[in-house]
Parts: structure tokens; C-alpha cells; sequence
């Protein structure tokens, strides 16, 4: 618990004040990966990473994934083989989680499940 908590805190200080940025080197990967599978004809999933349920709290929170939910729209929206999955995250009680965004092995089997299931979700879509 003390872990989320720092990691929260840094959250807060930092992260969320600076606001979302995709840096240069993930953006230029993710397109590389998208293009990849555009040419060779497979689905590429980008899925949020788990978030403790206490971090949503405040403007600065709201604001800072709402930029990653723009920007992250834009980019998969350019391939139509890359789907962006579980947008909201996946909420999970502070007291289960490693950090803010990472979890536990508990957890884990939970989380991919749902990866899993979302992934099956847009299968079914098509």
C-alpha cells in the first residue's frame, strides 16, 4: 500500500500537472507496429494499463487521461487493424495493487482475462 501511495504522490507532483505525452521514440514504435500489421494483416490491440482506483481523483487526473484518450483515439484511428481496448482502464482497489499502474500476481490473471474478453469483443464486432 505504501508503494501506490508514493507512486499516487509522484503522480500528482509530476505526472499530472506536466500532462499526457506519447514521447517521440513510443509514437515512432506504435506506428511502426501499426504499419506492421496493416501490411501483413493482423489486429494489433492497445490496451490501457491497469490504474488504482484512487487515482482518478482531481482535475489534473481527469485531464491527463483525457489526453491519452485523445491522442491514443487519434493514432489507432489511422489503421484500422489497431483497436484500443480497455479505455477507461481497468480500476482495482488501491489496497490490491503493486503501484498505481501495475499489478499484483493476484490480480494479473483478473487483468488478462479481461484483455482477453476485449479482444474477443471486437472479434465479434466485425
Amino acid at each position: 500500500a505504501r508503494a501506490v501511495a508514493r507512486d499516487r504522490a509522484e503522480h500528482r507532483t509530476h505526472s499530472f500537472p506536466r500532462g499526457w505525452r506519447l514521447s517521440g521514440q513510443n509514437q515512432r514504435a506504435l506506428k511502426s507496429m501499426m504499419a506492421m500489421a496493416d501490411e501483413h494483416e493482423f489486429d494489433l490491440y492497445v490496451a490501457s494499463s491497469p490504474l488504482s482506483d484512487n487515482l482518478l481523483e482531481g482535475r489534473d487526473a481527469a485531464r491527463y487521461f483525457e489526453e491519452e484518450r485523445s491522442v491514443l483515439d487519434d493514432l489507432t484511428a489511422q489503421s484500422e487493424r489497431t483497436h484500443l481496448i480497455l479505455h477507461p482502464a481497468v480500476l482495482y482497489r488501491s489496497e490490491e495493487m503493486r503501484t498505481s499502474d501495475h499489478v499484483t500476481a493476484k490480480l494479473a490473471t483478473d487483468f488478462t482475462r479481461r484483455v482477453a474478453e476485449a479482444i474477443a469483443s471486437v472479434e465479434r464486432g466485425r
